[in-house]
């Protein structure tokens, strides 16, 4: 009898609709790979869970077998021959299918063919991340909540905004709609904007609006500020950050095409393409997408065409990637403002009080480079730089809800911005050894350097109906010179060592991190300032597939100056420093994986103190969780991925003390987020997710509550041979009860999608 085992990435399948093959395992890049030495079965399946390399082993080779240990930056078949060390086996290359464990040479003998068992196995979150400074870690050492969604995830999904991937974790929600003009959301309570975001490690490379998954290999999250790590934010929230890894040239070559649809009459088609030659390698790929999705006055459109060109010595890796995105949205959804004690039930989807009047647009080009050196084993030497250029246009639109009729005031905004940004890194890795101590010392300088010059300003408002709305017929102005600045100017160097002890069982990091800025720009003048934040951390490894940790790091916002109206004007006031503790376990078995993390986290609140009239940071908000995230694989078929967020969160010395003890807004009790799937036959899959997100206030003084919402998924998988090739079909449905709630935000609201029918069909050449 033989054994497969396969990673199907079936939960990310669940949301898939331009679902394009994985590559083969020799078309991965090398990657972080820890497996301990243990039974070969178990160890196999641990392989294919990490790499999505599917084995096929006859279990009178295996059975009794032990697998080596497996560590280290390496492709999938150099982890695989090195778990196979010592055991005889050999190794035969199947193509698109994996490979086929075979004995070695003096072993092999003439039996017929052998029938197969199909065991599959997978797992939402990859068992590796990226961890600013340290580079990529596995999730056991990582004393962070740190979630990375690979590239055949998001694929699967067919993401139309980052959001459709994040959502999967329960400290992650959405602030608006898909189809808004921005992308912003909530983590752990705590608002982040797109801009703040970073590509492979460098700030001020995503467009400031939007940004597309399209780009991207893999969307990796961490949960909490990160100074030390990752440097200052561009536009200083410390709530967490979302890193994107860009679609790299590989080892390899392959080609893969796919088309998709998405209701009401939403149509893509995407290929990607990579080709070697010796010690260099090019890639190239491209999506177009366009039409109507649910929403009735809304048409989306988008272009994303990208390359990338690496080289891959013994010592020296380099790559360039370069990326041109752009993306047109008409009939925007709008703002939604709730005024005088009134949040009403959300509207028709197919009304909106600007009707089709609102529209987005931006092109955006960007341009990353990077070279790494290994002069020796123990040292590492890495620099990195980035440079974007766009420019957005954007006629949006607020609406004050003035009423229990829906009656409100509708005003139109006009913005349009050119954004120029230049950000450099380079560091070092050096490992060294003091009597029982293994050290890593790590050192990283960053600079940044952005503008955006910007206009715009409101157009004349108007009266209407939130469910009558009054017709529209908006007379832009035109999008004329930028008339005001923002200069952004910052540099910082990170240090720290990790000393370990006890062959690695317990490792301890100490670190800090000298961030400096200048800020410049037509509302504040210019601002200087500068700021010394520490961090600290320990990991006990208590068995192989378990650890415990501990962690405090902080986090910095931006510099600014005391308002106008203030009594201290126009005194510059410090970056503000947000300041979390964290402690949690993490549990890697052969059917479940396990994270709890129990963390608080304190974010400064500025206001103007109505005693003494000074405008600063004179209050906090405390966020205080506990988060547990389950990976498993109880019986073969199944497949349970779930999460779930308890937030206990409060306004502490606000002003006058009026709001102390309530909630901030967009900070609900529970999350929780749940997929499961179950493989029917070998070539098909049945899937449903589960988002669920409690009640919250939009406001701070707990007046405007949004009620809990629940939104439910199905879908079912297929792969189909045609003329000896693969065809991967997804159908899915989202939004199944079609359930009509809001969004909450920051003092806003906004519109969830309605019900939406996804098909997608794929293949590789």
């Amino acid at each position: 009898m033989k054994t497969t085992i396969s990673l199907c990435a079936v939960l990310a399948m669940a949301m898939a609709m331009t679902a394009m093959p994985s590559p083969g395992f020799g078309q991965e890049a090398a990657r972080l790979i820890d497996i301990p030495a243990q039974p070969l079965a178990a160890a196999l399946t641990e392989l294919s869970e990490e790499t999505g390399l599917q084995v096929t082993a006859p279990s009178v080779l295996i059975d009794g077998q032990s697998g080596a240990a497996v560590s280290g930056e390496l492709t999938p078949l150099q982890a695989l021959s090195q778990l196979l060390q010592g055991t005889g086996l050999a190794v035969e290359d199947l193509g698109a299918d994996g490979v086929v464990i075979v004995a070695g040479a003096e072993g092999r003998s003439d039996e017929g063919p052998l029938v197969l068992d199909t065991l599959s196995v997978t797992g939402l979150r990859d068992r590796t991340a990226q961890v600013g400074i340290f580079g990529e870690q596995n999730q056991l050492d990582i004393p962070y909540s740190v979630q990375s969604f690979s590239e055949e995830q998001i694929e699967l999904v067919q993401p139309k905004s980052v959001i459709d991937v994040l959502e999967l974790d329960p400290s992650v929600r959405p602030t608006v709609t898909s189809f808004a003009i921005g992308e912003n959301y909530i983590i752990r309570g705590q608002n982040l904007f797109t801009s703040e975001s970073l590509v492979d490690g460098l700030p001020g490379m995503v467009p400031v609006r939007r940004n597309s998954t399209a780009a991207y290999d893999r969307v990796e999250l961490f949960k909490g500020p990160s100074s030390l790590l990752n440097g200052a934010p561009v536009n200083g929230n410390s709530a967490g950050l979302v890193n994107y890894i860009p679609r790299k040239a590989q080892e390899v070559s392959f080609t893969r095409a796919g088309v998709d649809y998405e209701s009401v009459s939403l149509f893509g088609t995407s290929v990607d393409t990579n080709h070697m030659f010796e010690n260099i390698a090019i890639r190239g790929f491209a999506t177009v997408r366009g039409g109507q999705p649910g929403f009735d006055e809304t048409d989306f459109s988008e272009t994303v065409i990208g390359g990338s060109i690496g080289y891959f010595g013994d010592t020296v890796q380099a790559d360039l990637n370069l990326l041109y995105q752009e993306q047109d949205l008409t009939g925007v959804n709008p703002i939604i403002f709730p005024r005088n004690s009134f949040l009403l039930d959300p509207p028709d989807r197919n009304e909106n009080v600007f009707d089709d009047d609102l529209t987005f647009e931006h092109r955006v080009f960007t341009a990353i480079g990077g070279v790494q050196y290994q002069p020796a084993d123990f040292v590492n030497l890495y620099a990195k730089g980035g440079f974007l250029k766009g420019r957005d246009e954007q006629l949006g639109g607020l609406f004050f809800i003035e009423n229990d009729n829906g009656d409100g005031t509708a005003e139109p905004l006009l913005d349009f911005a050119d954004t120029q940004n230049f950000a450099l890194q380079s560091g070092a890795d050096i490992d060294f050894t003091t009597g029982p101590v293994n050290h890593t010392f790590v050192i990283r300088g960053d600079y940044f350097n952005g503008s955006r010059d910007f206009g715009g300003g409101p157009i004349a408002s108007f009266p209407s109906n939130l469910y009558d709305p009054v017709p529209t017929n908006i007379v832009s102005p035109g999008f004329g010179s930028e008339t005001d600045f923002n200069d952004q100017r910052f540099w910082g160097v990170s240090f720290s060592d990790r000393l370990s002890v006890f062959d690695d069982r317990l490792t301890v990091t100490l670190g800090a991190r000298y961030q400096r800025y200048n800020l410049s720009s037509s509302f504040n003048g210019t601002i200087k300032a500068d700021e010394l934040s520490p961090a600290a951390s320990a990991v006990l490894r208590i068995h192989e597939t378990w650890s415990v940790y501990a962690s405090y790091i902080e986090g910095l916002g931006s510099p600014s100056s005391a308002t106008s109206l203030a009594a201290n004007f126009p005194a510059a006031l410090a970056p503000p420093v947000t300041e979390q503790i964290e402690v949690g376990t993490k549990y890697r078995g052969e059917r479940f994986d396990v994270s709890l993390a129990v963390f608080q986290t304190t974010v400064p609140n500025r206001f103007l103190d109505p005693v003494t009239n000074v405008d600063d940071y004179n209050g906090e908000n405390r966020y205080r969780g506990v988060e547990v995230i389950v990976d498993a694989r109880p019986i073969d078929p199944l497949r349970v991925n779930a999460g779930v967020l308890f937030l206990d969160a409060e306004q502490l010395e606000t002003a006058g003390g009026l709001q102390d003890g309530l909630r901030p807004q967009a900070s609900p009790s529970w999350s929780a987020s749940l997929f499961t799937s179950y493989d029917v036959t070998d070539f098909a899959t049945a899937f449903g997710r589960m988002i669920y997100t409690g009640s919250s206030f939009v406001d701070a003084r707990e007046i405007y509550e949004v009620d809990a919402n629940v939104r439910f998924d199905l879908g079912t998988t297929f792969d189909l041979e045609f003329d000896d090739r693969v065809v991967s079909m997804t159908a899915a449905v989202e939004n199944v009860a079609d359930t009509d709630d809001w969004i909450i935000g920051r003092n806003f609201v906004s519109q969830h999608r309605p019900r939406t029918f996804k098909l997608s069909l794929s293949t590789e050449f």
